[in-house]
């Protein structure tokens, strides 16, 4: 039972050290990095976006995708999406 509880402890520990690594490397790319649900809508973006799109985590985040692009665009990107 030991071994089982240690290992699993283990396993915890390795997890969040990669949760950590994974956060600290998405927080602080230069490239701007989002997350969607598969019809679009915005559930994570990297603070980056602010710096080069103008926008605020808050004004992206539930909004779609598809109405962050020029309209001349988006048949393009719906098809690639």
């Amino acid at each position: 039972m030991q071994r089982h509880t240690t290992g699993r402890k283990q396993t915890e520990q390795a997890l969040r050290q990669s949760e950590e690594r994974f956060r600290a490397l998405i927080e602080n790319a230069l490239d701007i990095i989002m997350i969607l649900y598969r019809h679009g809508n915005i559930i994570y973006v990297s603070p980056s976006a602010e710096k080069i799109l103008g926008y605020t985590v808050t004004d992206l985040l539930g909004k779609l995708l598809v109405d962050f692009i020029h309209p001349s665009d988006r048949s393009s990107i719906d098809k690639r999406l």
